[in-house]
């Protein structure tokens, strides 16, 4: 018999998020800590929890729905390695995003400010990033 894989949520605050009404409105997505608590090993990155809306045809403007957040556990290939041989891990959001800059910005800052990159006890290992200031601040212009 298999054993079903337990999801763990999503914390802020200290207060567990398992729905989009635990989010603040028009939210798009977060940056997240995921801590490996058996290794003391973190992995810094950003979720998006909504879809695009569309762009055209009868639907334009609304909703493509959700992506799937609620289990995600990031996208190092170690990370995961770890969890799924069992490793006791934690799922906390830093900050909640509302646009694709923003969780552009916010994670690379996450990362580099943390040091990540230099530090043994982190998954990270690259960081890559193109931001324009006026997508994060319109009254910015070029």
């Amino acid at each position: 018999m298999a054993v079903k894989k337990q999801i763990i949520n999503w914390t802020y605050d200290g207060k567990e998020i398992k729905s989009l009404e635990d989010a603040p409105k028009n939210v798009l997505g977060f940056i997240y800590r995921i801590t490996n608590e058996t290794k003391g090993m973190t992995y810094i990155g950003r979720k998006s929890m909504m879809k695009p809306n569309y762009t055209s045809g009868k639907n334009k403007g609304q909703s493509k729905g959700e992506y799937p957040w609620k289990s995600y556990t990031g996208s190092s290939v170690a990370l995961n390695a770890d969890l799924k041989a069992g490793d006791i891990y934690s799922k906390e959001i830093i900050r909640w995003c509302f646009t694709k800059a923003e969780l552009t910005y916010y994670e690379t800052q996450n990362i580099m400010c943390s040091n990540a990159l230099l530090d043994d006890n982190s998954y990270n290992f690259w960081v890559k990033t193109l931001i324009y200031a006026k997508h994060l601040n319109p009254a910015k212009k070029e």
